[in-house]
């Protein structure tokens, strides 16, 4: 591995170029974490929903809306 001057490792690319590719993994990450999550929480409410737990069920549903919101704001929905 390459050392720059600092010690640190050293690239071929610009940092700049580098920041935005860790971004985009990191934005990917949090998109897919988001999703998950949605999908978890509405397979649990329909489940409490079945057993009889309405307003469990009915507060997973709202945590799902809330991601689902959050994927809209970040314009990955």
């Amino acid at each position: 591995m390459l050392k720059n001057a600092n010690g640190g490792s050293a690239s071929i690319f610009p940092p700049v170029i580098m920041e935005r590719a860790e971004y985009q993994r990191m934005r990917a990450d949090e998109v897919a974490s988001l999703k998950d999550e949605i999908k978890s929480s509405l397979t649990e409410s329909s489940q409490m929903a079945a057993d009889g737990c309405d307003l469990y069920a009915v507060t997973l549903e709202h945590n799902a809306c809330v991601a689902m919101r959050r994927l809209i704001e970040m314009g990955a929905l």
